[in-house]
């Protein structure tokens, strides 16, 4: 038995006929039928059954059709083991968030071995419409973005319009952080219409939903004093410290809060979705399927 006359079965099981096998395999039919014979010979029984729509496998041929498919796998392994291993680039994009790049060194965790040929990338973007951009036009795999909770069924349908899949990772709202005793927030309520007698912190556009903090207060005819634009930092919570200021972010960490003795508040209708928009690609699913779990629980 020689390995050509199983490739030579296992054509003739897909096209049900041994000239068109002998086709595909750029072999004369006289030859492929010569070959089969001499199997079948070898072997002490009929492979094939002829009928009116082609040539169908015999009791014998059904078991022998198992292990000439094993046989076929196995030399496929054996013939992959001198050549070079392809390597799967995967480029991350986010806006500025710590979830985000939490769950891609989870991902780099596993896959920064011997054993995966994957080259793994992460960049900070400036603003949503530079993340889409990037997906579209193939600079990037996958992009962690935003919108507001309200826009979200409408946003994911434009997305889908330009051939994008899009994963929800999950919501949260914007809140008003201060100094304790502040009087902007008094009997645990934000007293609005005082905000605008104080300076606003926020971060600059690549920490995603904090420029909407002016969208959600002009609702309370609030009018924003200048004050201090800088992305989430040590000298942005020391600056709030020292001053009259107030805070418009996403969710402040609990350590932050005690270490500077804040007071926060969820900011009313202020919510936030969160998702995951990507190209599909068979090649990069398990990648993509694998960031945006890291991505779920790193955001909990």
């Amino acid at each position: 038995m020689k390995t050509e006359q199983i490739t030579l079965i296992l054509a003739i099981v897909r096209e049900r006929s041994v000239s068109k096998a002998a086709e595909t395999l750029f072999i004369s039919q006289p030859t492929a039928s010569t070959m089969l014979k001499s199997l079948e010979k070898e072997l002490g029984y009929d492979l094939f059954i002829r009928t009116k729509t082609g040539l169908i496998l015999t009791d014998e041929g059904g078991e022998f059709i198992e292990y000439a498919k094993a046989i076929e796998r196995s030399l496929k392994s054996i013939s992959q083991i001198r050549q070079p291993v392809k390597r799967i680039d995967f480029k991350v994009l986010s806006l500025k968030y710590d979830f985000s790049e939490a769950a891609f060194e989870k991902l780099c965790d596993k896959y920064l071995t011997n054993d995966y040929a994957v080259s793994l990338a992460f960049q900070n973007v400036s603003s949503i419409e530079d993340e889409q951009r990037m997906i579209e036009n193939g600079s990037g795999d996958i992009a962690v973005t935003m919108c507001r909770k309200s826009l979200y069924e409408s946003t994911i349908r434009g997305i889908a319009k330009k051939h994008l899949e899009t994963a929800q990772i999950g919501d949260y709202h914007l809140e008003l952080s201060c100094n304790k005793n502040h009087p902007i927030i008094q009997n645990g309520v934000i007293a609005y219409p005082l905000i605008g007698s104080y300076p606003l912190f926020t971060s600059i556009p690549s920490s995603g939903a904090e420029p909407f903090a002016p969208q959600f207060l002009m609702k309370y005819g609030v009018v924003l004093r200048n004050g201090i634009v800088m992305d989430p930092c040590d000298t942005r919570y020391r600056l709030l410290k020292k001053s009259n200021g107030y805070l418009i972010s996403t969710p402040v960490p609990e350590s932050i809060k005690e270490s500077y003795v804040f007071d926060s508040l969820p900011i009313e209708d202020s919510d936030i979705s969160i998702f995951a928009v990507y190209r599909k690609d068979p090649l990069k699913e398990s990648l993509i399927r694998e960031y945006i779990k890291y991505c779920k629980l790193s955001f909990r």
